[in-house]
């Protein structure tokens, strides 16, 4: 097998706990690309937030981002989006309203909305709606009353929130559509993660890499388990499982 490209997580992965991407994993990454490797950017943040990211890779890399709902090629060129439909995500907003949640977002996480705001949002489909808890039962009511509504697809970032996409819709979607696209096969893909809605990723991908901080059950999923992303855990591992171990791709 020859990783041919590489999927990495931004929060608790490619970036410190500072949300920094370090210079000797900057440089890793674009040693990648010169070797003939795709580089993509894989997260649940919006394409909105990925822009400093993006700037610190200096890469014009592929990105997936809202856990799939949005794919693109390059920095211009969009291949997919997946929409809720307005009325399902209405249906949302107000299950999170009758429990309380203050601390919401949706498309653009353009910081906490009020219940009042989102009903503006939603004027038009939303990709990706998500909240933080105040605890597991307030988060377990809200999931249980989510779950029952059609053609959705919950995951989470975090131990206390959740994000709702149309269903069908995961990082492992969104990368197997840019694997399509570049004629590579899942088996060829490395995959680096540290939470929840990494783990469809690991499922599909030839390779999975874990965060020395990920949660337990993504490292029990894993081929390998790296540093922290304060160790810069992306650096080494590729160093090690790839640069070590395959030649340039022609």
């Amino acid at each position: 097998m020859t990783v041919r490209l590489l999927a990495i997580d931004v929060d608790g992965t490619l970036a410190n706990s500072k949300g920094i991407v370090t210079e000797r994993t900057r440089q890793v990454l674009h040693e990648a690309v010169a070797r003939g490797l795709y580089v993509v950017i894989s997260t649940g943040r919006s394409r909105s937030f990925l822009q400093c990211v993006s700037d610190q890779v200096a890469l014009e890399q592929p990105l997936i981002c809202n856990n799939g709902a949005e794919i693109w090629k390059n920095a211009a060129e969009l291949l997919a989006r997946r929409f809720m439909p307005v009325e399902t995500g209405q249906e949302i907003i107000h299950i999170f309203k009758r429990y309380g949640v203050e601390h919401m977002w949706g498309n653009d996480e353009q910081g906490d909305f009020s219940p009042e705001m989102f009903q503006q949002v939603l004027q038009n489909p939303p990709m990706k709606l998500g909240a933080f808890f105040e605890d597991e039962h307030q988060l377990a009511a809200v999931r249980a009353e989510i779950n029952a509504l059609p053609d959705i697809e919950i995951t989470s970032s975090d131990e206390l929130n959740l994000e709702v996409m149309k269903y069908g819709t995961s990082k492992a979607h969104g990368l197997a559509e840019l694997a399509t696209e570049f004629s590579i096969s899942l088996d060829d893909v490395m995959c680096f993660g540290d939470s929840y809605n990494d783990m469809e990723m690991f499922e599909e991908c030839g390779t999975a890499v874990a965060m020395g901080n990920a949660n337990d059950e993504l490292k029990a999923m894993a081929t390998y388990i790296t540093a922290t992303n304060d160790e810069d855990g992306v650096a080494q591992a590729i160093e090690q499982y790839v640069f070590a171990v395959q030649e340039p791709i022609a």
